[in-house]
């Protein structure tokens, strides 16, 4: 009985011991009250290269929507078609494609104008997405563009629709 109590008792000195310790490395890695600064201006740094990825991005994205905005405006829209992006193409039949704008261009008439409203990036892919109203001869209308990068790392066009211009307010 002796040796049993003396055992439990060594069991709880050490267990103390242990305890005690693992507390004081604790407090020794604890960062002094004046980490937070430090690690919010490290928390800025990933936002600003974000800020600065998506610029890259975009910059590298204005030929191909520039290239698309002038295939609408040209009438091109088998090349709109041929040139987009694989999914793109999953989506619908070439001639189908080609058959809805033609009725649009009937609807509205031929390109004037073309005038960005609204640039944003999708968060979940980085997508660029460029809102434009166009002015054709008949109506305004709303072109949403959306270009994104290829498994090749290159830009392509991803998504395009054409709707009624939303009234601001």
């Amino acid at each position: 009985m002796k040796t049993t109590r003396s055992r439990i008792t060594l069991a709880l000195v050490l267990l103390v011991a242990l305890v005690g310790c693992s507390k004081k490395q604790e407090n020794a890695q604890a960062p002094a009250p004046a980490a937070p600064q430090p690690q919010a201006a490290a928390g800025a740094a990933p936002q600003a290269a974000a800020t600065q990825a998506d610029k890259r991005d975009e910059a590298e994205a204005a030929p191909v929507r520039d290239r698309v905005l002038n295939q609408v405006k040209q009438g091109q829209f088998a090349e709109i078609y041929r040139q987009a992006s694989a999914g793109f193409r999953e989506v619908g039949a070439e001639e189908r494609f080609v058959d809805l704008w033609k009725r649009q261009v009937a609807e509205t008439g031929t390109f004037q104008d073309a005038k960005l409203i609204e640039h944003s990036v999708r968060p979940q892919d980085k997508f660029q997405v460029f809102v434009y109203a166009v002015q054709y001869e008949k109506k305004v209308k709303q072109l949403r563009l959306v270009i994104g990068r290829s498994k090749k790392g290159t830009f392509e066009l991803t998504g395009i629709n054409q709707t009624e211009l939303k009234p601001k307010g």
